[in-house]
């Protein structure tokens, strides 16, 4: 469902209409990412000039994914870029840890920079009115 509802949501050119609109997927993991960006891909070339920009970097820009402890999280990263992803934790729910800074050691190799943009600063920026 969170495939169909953000293809849907670029697909339908949300995004150019409702520029400062931020969406952030949350207990939906991102396992979709890889191939929702293929079909994206695969959409734009069969439809030139349908979309304003490529419709993978729109997505980007607009929408954060919080991975489930399981996902890999270095794919995410790579795949949205650490600015948009974020870490949490809906403990007792199965997409959550007892601890959730058990989850560190899942993005141990991140970088310290992405490690504080994915553990605060992204859920942070979120909060924040847009200037």
């Amino acid at each position: 469902a969170a495939y169909d509802w953000l293809a849907t949501a670029v697909f339908e050119k949300l995004f150019d209409r409702f520029p400062r609109v931020r969406i952030c997927s949350v207990e939906n993991g991102s396992e979709f990412l890889p191939d929702l960006f293929r079909k994206f891909r695969s959409t734009a070339k069969k439809m030139p000039g349908y979309f304003r920009e490529d419709p993978v970097e729109t997505f980007r820009q607009n929408v954060w994914i919080n991975p489930f402890w399981e996902d890999d999280p270095y794919q995410v990263v790579e795949l949205m870029g650490a600015d948009r992803v974020i870490f949490g934790s809906d403990w007792p729910h199965i997409e959550g840890m007892p601890q959730p800074l058990d989850y560190l050691p899942e993005v141990k190799e991140l970088d310290p920079a992405d490690l504080r943009l994915v553990m605060r600063d992204n859920a942070l920026a979120l909060t924040q009115p847009l200037a």
